[in-house]
């Protein structure tokens, strides 16, 4: 009998099903802000810091949320992890969110762009990921690249980067349908 390996990366139709079925933005907000906090425990469990921030900024005029934190922060690898659905690296007993897909869910219901932005040490250089929707239903290719964070992105974030460890999740292209101003 043959083998065959099969690809079953999800329909670019989960995105549509994830705005129609997602959170109203107080609710995806709060699902960011929750992995924030799961990111400042992990950090206090390895080192023992404790003066965990989170950040929430919501720019109308230019079509943006941020939601940044001094938690643990995220490698090279782990990035995409981080935007794969289903996909999820937290243990169950002592985090919330283990099932890998709220960041997912809560990003699209949000904005069209969501970029991470992370780094695990002040000692490195901030990496980047970015799962935008019209690029993933053009192509339906659910890839995304990591790379250094681009110098206009890191100028226009400076007030959110943290300072050694942690992560910004930056949504861009906001939906009007969750605009809290409209």
């Amino acid at each position: 009998m043959t083998t065959f390996n099969n690809d079953i990366t999800p329909s670019t139709n989960i995105i549509r099903d994830w705005k129609r079925t997602g959170y109203d933005y107080e609710q995806a907000i709060f699902e960011i802000v929750d992995n924030a906090l799961d990111a400042i425990r992990q950090r206090f469990d390895k080192t023992k810091f404790s003066e965990g921030m989170i950040h929430v900024h919501w720019s109308y005029d230019d079509d943006y949320l941020v939601i940044s934190d001094n938690g643990c922060g995220m490698s090279e690898k782990e990035l995409p992890s981080a935007l794969k659905a289903g996909k999820s690296d937290k243990s169950s007993k002592t985090l919330t969110g283990v099932f890998g897909v709220g960041l997912k869910k809560a990003s699209v219901s949000l904005a069209k762009s969501l970029e991470i932005i992370s780094r695990t040490t002040g000692n490195e250089p901030f990496m980047s990921c970015v799962f935008d929707q019209s690029i993933i239903a053009k192509s339906g290719n659910w890839a995304v690249q990591t790379k250094p964070t681009d110098e206009d992105t890191l100028e226009e974030m400076s007030n959110y980067l943290p300072a050694a460890s942690g992560t910004v999740i930056l949504l861009r292209g906001m939906e009007e349908n969750v605009m809290p101003f409209h």
